[in-house]
């Protein structure tokens, strides 16, 4: 939620009761980190893909995730899941996709009320389409789904797609 400032400027605001919030959620064409939490994202808001044929596998994309953990949830195990989802909510491919556990500390002069970020990054690469369909990437954490983000699954039109390099 984002609150006004008396500059009128938007600023973050804490999530709803303290919760973790998705700051960002996005496919993209590279993500990755740092050992030091930096977040790179490169191509971000692709909401499709064309295949050269169903079913097929994804070709080189990514999830780029940024949770914000409050204060309160800082020295406590959290679960974060990536399911592919079709339009009846059913999955696509392996469920969920990713599983990850973190967690996150509370470095030396932190005060209550801050918020931390959590930064991931997975490859899709390789993940089995069976059709072209609209999907549904949900991210949860701790079994709270935060955001859902709509993707469209196609088929090219012949010869709009490079031919696949010999040998490759």
């Amino acid at each position: 939620m984002a609150q006004r400032s008396r500059a009128g400027r938007t600023r973050p605001g804490p999530g709803p009761g303290g919760e973790i919030t998705a700051r960002i959620f996005a496919v993209c064409d590279y993500a990755a980190l740092t050992l030091d939490s930096k977040l790179y994202i490169s191509g971000a808001n692709i909401g499709g893909m064309l295949f050269r044929e169903m079913p097929g596998p994804i070709g080189q994309a990514f999830i780029a995730v940024l949770l914000a953990v409050p204060w309160t949830l800082t020295s406590e195990t959290h679960l974060m899941r990536i399911r592919l989802l079709n339009s009846d909510r059913q999955p696509i491919g392996p469920d969920p996709l990713v599983e990850a556990q973190a967690e996150v500390g509370r470095p030396p002069g932190t005060r209550p009320g801050q918020e931390f970020g959590l930064p991931f990054a997975f490859a899709l690469t390789g993940i089995q389409i069976p059709q072209a369909m609209t999907g549904y990437f949900h991210l949860e954490v701790n079994g709270n789904t935060l955001a859902i983000h709509q993707f469209q699954f196609g088929l090219a039109p012949p010869g709009m797609l490079p031919s696949p390099t010999p040998g490759a």
